[in-house]
Order: structure tokens, then sequence, then C-alpha cells
């Protein structure tokens, strides 16, 4: 696998069917609202990066799949 330039972003994920259900998913674009932290992170300190996400969501049962946009910005 090609090793990812910090500043460019990781390219859409492919909708394929719901791993839950096999119902049909569609791709959410601009999911920012979930903070990433290291596990065993306590609060307060939080510690992790932001990253825009896309989201995989199944339009059947609702089950959904994040995947970070600039994945570097969460590593330390």
């Amino acid at each position: 696998m090609a090793r990812q330039h910090p500043s460019q972003e990781a390219p859409a994920p492919s909708p394929t069917p719901c791993p839950q259900c096999g119902g049909e998913r569609f791709l959410a674009e601009g999911v920012n609202s979930v903070r990433l932290v290291k596990p065993g992170t306590a609060l307060p300190g939080i510690t992790g990066g932001f990253t825009e996400l896309w989201a995989l969501v199944c339009s059947v049962c609702g089950y959904t799949t994040f995947y970070t946009k600039n994945p570097s910005k969460i590593k330390e």
C-alpha cells in the first residue's frame, strides 16, 4: 500500500453492501462531530487529532462505518 502524504486526503470509500443486513449503503460526507482519542485517555486533557470523516450508512438498518479523511492528523 502506498504511503499517504500528510497533507493528502485519503480516497473516499466505495459503498458496499451492509455487513449486518446486506442492505444498500450510501456515503455521507462532512461528518465531523466525532472526537478520536487514544484508548485509555481520561477526560479532561484529551489527546488526539481532529479530522473530517466519511461515513458509510446502511439505508435499511442504520449500521454505520466511519473512515477518516486524513489519517495522519490522528497519529502522534
